[in-house]
């Protein structure tokens, strides 16, 4: 494990000194700030305004991060022939991927981090108060950064960086739309008819992030059941596991 610790730091290390990373922190951070203005839209209800945009921005603007930085990681890596030195040096393809998954991630957990206590902070100067379910939100977003992580690196993999990103955000939105695509299958009850059962393979297949919206529940009256929470995060880790591996079996077979 020190070998892919090793990684990770250097990882870490490379992506914080990636311009872009803070020109999408500048742009989340400012869009907390601006969420007070729309906030003034909705009469008495500014506050919950604020928490939801802010949340939002959090989640675009970390999805961001780790998709452009997720999908050229590696494959600046290759390009620049850093890859055979470092494999040269008694390290295994496993301790690279896994290294460049944890360095990555350890990234966005951090803007994560910042971003949700620039939120918190703000929400006190407007007169608000950090909630349960807030801090639950930004819980979802860190388990779905880590799924989004490890698919970004498989796809990196697989093809470009700008093809594998757009296919990222492609899975990103249809995650999102998992639940529709039950309820429609289930609504639409054609018998099990062979388009009936591939939609529900997909279902099946993609990942739900609907799984890990946990924002839904800032200003309702109750929070979400300890059940869905660890379910939430159970499945987070044996998604990203899958992907993790599929990914090495990707590596294992290229030539370098």
């Amino acid at each position: 494990m020190g070998k892919v610790f090793a990684i990770a730091g250097n990882t870490f290390r490379e992506v914080i000194r990636d311009r872009v990373l803070y020109i999408l922190v500048f742009f989340a951070v400012a869009l907390i700030a601006l969420s007070k203005a729309l906030g003034w839209i909705s009469i008495d209800h500014d506050l919950k305004v604020i928490a939801d945009l802010s949340l939002a921005g959090i989640s675009i603007f970390t999805l961001l991060i780790t998709v452009f930085l997720g999908t050229t990681l590696v494959y600046k890596e290759v390009e620049k022939r850093t890859l055979y030195s470092i494999l040269a040096k008694d390290i295994r393809r496993p301790h690279f991927v896994l290294g460049k998954y944890f360095g990555l991630l350890a990234t966005a957990v951090l803007c994560v981090a910042g971003m949700g206590a620039t939120f918190f902070l703000y929400l006190l100067l407007m007169g608000g108060a950090p909630t349960v379910a807030m801090a639950l939100a930004l819980f979802g977003i860190v388990l779905e950064l880590a799924v989004i992580t490890s698919l970004s690196l498989l796809l990196s993999s697989l093809t470009s960086p700008v093809l594998s990103a757009i296919i990222t955000f492609a899975l990103f939105l249809t995650g999102h739309s998992m639940e529709v695509l039950r309820k429609f299958v289930e609504e639409a009850n054609y018998g099990g008819k062979t388009a009936d059962r591939f939609l529900m393979s997909l279902y099946y297949i993609l990942p739900n992030l609907e799984n890990f919206n946990f924002k839904n529940y800032v200003g309702a009256p109750a929070l979400p059941e300890a059940g869905h929470v660890l379910f939430a995060t159970l499945y987070a880790l044996a998604y990203s596991f899958v992907l993790l591996v599929l990914t090495l079996a990707v590596y294992q077979k290229k030539d370098f």
